[in-house]
C-alpha cells in the first residue's frame, strides 16, 4: 500500500510531498485545539449496484467518479456483489461512468452532492453491446434520497443569489424553509432587520424550528466551522454572504448522529474553483430616494402636518417633518467581486491539464448608512446652568412633565443660596467640568417632541468589508486538500452605550469604537486507502473579537475635566465615574462602562474563539457503510 502511495515519478513524489506537509500542518493546528469537535458532515457518499440487463449483478466493472466542475476524478471497481461506493465526497456536481467488458458504457450526469448527502444512484442496468455505445442518463430525480429518513432543504448558488433579501446575510434564507416560524411574542413581524449587516447580528435567534423555542436550537455552521456565539445563542459571530455562498443545507429532523449539534443546522459551504476562469463584479444598491412611502403612512401625512400646524411650526416646517418621519433617509451600497479558476505553476510541474490546484476569491465592501434615530431629553437650560432656577419663562408643560428637573431646590442649601438662586460662587468645584459635558437646550419645548428641549440624531455608519479565499488541491487521485479562509472588518460605533441602556442616556462624551474582526478557517484532508477505505480529517476555526474602546479618553479624564473626587477602596480611575439621576428621564443620564484596567490593550468587549478538529474513518462492508469519528 505505501508503495502504491509514494512510489512513481519526481513529480508525483513532489505533489505527494506538499500534500504531506499541508497534512502535517492540519494535525499540529489540530493538536494546539483545546476542545473536541462538535462536529458537522461536510462530505457525502455515492454508492449503487451495477446489474446487467437480466438483473444479475455485474461485478468488477470500472467505475469513475467525476467532478463536473474541476474535473477531479475518483476510480473505483465493483465487488463481487456488484456494490460500488465512493465516500468523503465533497459538494458539487458530479458525473459516474461504468465500464465492463462485454457491455456497454453507462454515464449518468449531474448528480448535486451538498454536505452530508447519502445518494443511491438508482436502475443502473448495463446494456449488452460494443464499446463504442454509450448510453447516458440525467440525474434529475434518479438520486432522490430514499434511504435515510432526514429532513433537509438544499439551497444552490442560484437560488442564494435570486431569493431577494433586504441585507446582504444569507442565513435569512432560512425563514423559507419548512418547519421554521417568526418567533417574535405576540408582536406582529420579525425582530430581525437584515440592515445593517454586522458581524455579531444575524437572524439565528429569531425563528422558532418545529416548535422550539428560539436562541438556542439552531446551529449555524459555515466551511463547517461554528457561527453561533458561544456566550450568546442569539447571534452569529460572522455574516454568510450570498455571492460568497456554494450552498446551503438546512437540516430540521431525522439526520443521522454524526452532527452533533442541533435540534436543526444551517450549513453554508463556500465557492470553489473550476477549470474555467470565471469572475464577476456587481453592486447592490438601495437608497431611500428610490422609496415610496407605503400606503397607511402615505394617508397619515396630511393629518401629520395640520397637527404639527397647530402645535406651532410653519407649513413647510410641519411637511417637512411630516416626509421625513414617513420616509428616513438612508442608503446601502454593497460593492463585490469575485474570481476563481485553476491555477498554473508550469516551472513546478504543478497543474498541469488544469485538473488539480484551484482557487476563488470573493471581496465585498459594504458602505451602510441606516436611518437616522432622533432621540429627545429634557437637560439643563442656560438659566439652571448659571444658577437660576426660578424657571421664568418655562412654559407650565415643561415643569409639569419633569416635575423633578424643575422643582425648587429646598434642602442642604450652601450659604448665600435660595430656593430660586445657586451662585456658582457657592458650588462644589468638582461639578464645574462635568457640568460643561451635558449638552444645551437645541429644542423648543412642545408636544410633539415630548416637552423636551434637546434632541440627537444617532446616525452611525456601518461600514464593513468581507473577503473569501478558498484552495483545493489533489496531488493524486486518491488524496484530496481544501482550505478556506474567510475575514470580516467592521469598526463597531458606540455613541451612546456598547449595549442596551436606559432611553435617557446622552451620548457619552467619548464614543466607544471597536475594530471587530471575524475569521473562519477550514482545513479539510481526505485520503483514499482503497475503494472502500477512506479518512478524512478536518479542522475548522471560528474566531471572533470586538476589542471596545474610548476613542478620546481625555474627553472624560477626571483630571482634565477637574473633578477630584477620590474613589473608593483607595482606587481612583482615570475616567469619570457615571452619573445616575432618578428613574424616568427627569434629568438624562450620563453613562459607560469603565475602561480602567481593562484587557485587549485598555480595551473591553469579548474574544470568541471556537476550534475543533475532528476525523472520520470510513469502511464499506459489503453493502454497509460504517464510521467512525473521534
Amino acid at each position: 500500500m505505501h508503495r502504491f502511495l509514494y512510489g512513481t515519478s519526481k513529480k508525483s513524489r513532489t505533489g505527494r510531498a506538499l500534500a504531506l506537509g499541508i497534512a502535517w500542518c492540519v494535525l499540529l493546528v489540530g493538536m494546539w485545539a483545546p476542545q473536541r469537535a462538535q462536529s458537522q458532515q461536510l462530505t457525502g457518499t455515492i454508492g449503487a449496484t451495477v446489474y446487467d440487463p437480466t438483473g444479475a449483478v455485474v461485478p468488477g466493472a470500472a467505475i469513475t467518479l467525476r467532478n463536473s466542475g474541476s474535473g477531479d476524478l475518483r476510480r473505483s471497481v465493483s465487488d463481487a456483489s456488484g456494490y460500488f461506493s465512493f465516500t468523503a465526497v465533497q459538494p458539487g456536481t458530479y458525473s459516474v461512468s461504468i465500464s465492463a467488458k462485454g457491455f456497454s458504457p453507462w454515464q449518468v450526469n449531474g448528480i448535486t452532492m451538498s454536505q452530508g448527502d447519502n445518494r443511491t444512484i438508482p436502475d443502473i442496468h448495463l446494456s449488452v453491446g460494443p464499446a463504442t455505445t454509450q448510453v447516458v442518463v440525467s440525474a434529475s430525480a434518479a438520486t432522490v434520497p430514499l434511504d435515510s429518513g432526514e429532513i433537509s432543504t438544499t439551497l444552490n448558488a442560484e437560488a442564494i443569489q435570486d431569493f431577494p433579501l433586504v441585507g446582504r446575510d444569507a442565513a435569512a434564507l432560512m425563514q423559507v424553509f419548512p418547519g421554521v416560524a417568526i418567533a417574535h411574542g405576540a408582536s406582529q413581524g420579525n425582530g430581525f432587520s437584515g440592515t445593517p449587516v454586522s458581524s455579531n447580528m444575524g437572524p439565528v435567534g429569531d425563528f422558532s424550528i418545529n416548535g422550539t423555542q428560539p436562541n438556542g436550537p439552531v446551529a449555524m455552521m459555515l466551511d463547517g466551522a461554528n457561527l453561533i456565539d458561544p456566550g450568546n445563542a442569539g447571534t452569529q459571530i460572522a455574516n454568510i454572504n450570498q455571492d460568497m455562498t456554494s450552498e446551503i443545507k438546512f437540516l430540521s429532523a431525522g439526520y443521522d448522529a454524526e452532527y452533533a449539534k442541533g435540534p436543526a443546522l444551517l450549513m453554508a459551504y463556500s465557492k470553489s474553483g473550476t477549470q474555467a476562469y470565471h469572475g464577476e463584479g456587481y453592486l447592490y444598491a438601495r437608497n431611500s430616494t428610490f422609496d415610496g412611502i407605503e400606503s397607511y403612512a402615505k394617508s397619515q401625512i396630511a393629518g401629520d402636518i395640520q397637527n404639527l400646524e397647530k402645535l406651532g411650526e410653519s407649513p413647510a416646517q410641519a411637511r417637512a417633518s411630516a416626509l421625513s418621519s414617513a420616509l428616513p433617509s438612508e442608503h446601502f451600497y454593497y460593492y463585490g467581486a469575485n474570481v476563481g479558476g485553476p491555477i498554473r505553476l508550469p516551472f513546478a510541474g504543478i497543474n498541469r491539464g488544469q485538473k488539480k490546484l484551484f482557487f476563488w476569491f470573493g471581496y465585498e465592501y459594504m458602505n451602510q448608512q441606516p436611518a437616522g434615530a432622533p432621540i429627545n431629553y429634557n437637560v439643563p437650560t442656560e438659566a439652571q446652568r448659571n444658577g437660576d432656577f426660578s424657571n421664568t419663562g418655562v412654559p407650565a408643560q415643561v415643569i409639569s412633565t419633569w416635575n423633578a428637573a424643575y422643582a425648587a431646590p429646598s434642602s442642604n442649601l450652601p450659604a448665600g443660596a435660595s430656593s430660586t438662586s445657586v451662585p456658582q460662587t457657592t458650588w462644589d468645584p468638582n461639578i464645574s467640568g462635568v457640568l460643561n459635558l451635558y449638552p444645551k437646550p437645541n429644542l423648543t419645548p412642545s408636544a410633539v417632541n415630548g416637552w423636551n428641549n434637546f434632541q440627537y440624531i444617532s446616525q452611525v455608519p456601518q461600514n464593513r468589508w468581507e473577503a473569501d479565499t478558498k484552495i483545493d488541491y489533489a496531488p493524486t487521485e486518491s488524496t484530496k486538500l481544501s482550505g478556506s479562509y474567510i475575514r470580516q472588518n467592521e469598526t463597531d460605533q458606540h455613541p451612546i452605550a456598547i449595549w442596551w441602556a436606559p432611553p435617557w442616556t446622552l451620548p457619552y462624551p467619548s464614543p466607544v469604537v471597536a475594530a471587530t474582526t471575524s475569521q473562519e478557517v477550514m482545513a479539510n484532508l481526505t485520503h483514499v486507502f482503497s475503494p472502500k477505505t477512506t479518512n478524512e480529517v478536518v479542522f475548522t476555526l471560528a474566531r471572533y473579537i470586538n476589542p471596545n474602546k474610548l476613542s478620546n479618553p481625555s474627553a472624560v479624564d477626571r483630571t482634565k475635566l477637574g473633578f477630584n473626587v477620590p474613589g473608593l477602596f483607595g482606587h481612583t480611575t482615570k475616567q469619570i465615574p457615571n452619573f445616575v439621576p432618578g428613574w424616568g428621564g427627569a434629568f438624562p443620564e450620563l453613562t459607560e462602562f469603565s475602561f480602567d484596567g481593562a484587557g485587549f490593550g485598555g480595551a473591553f468587549g469579548g474574544l470568541k474563539e471556537y476550534p475543533a478538529i475532528y476525523d472520520n474513518f470510513t469502511k464499506v462492508i459489503g453493502q454497509h457503510t460504517t464510521k467512525f469519528r473521534f
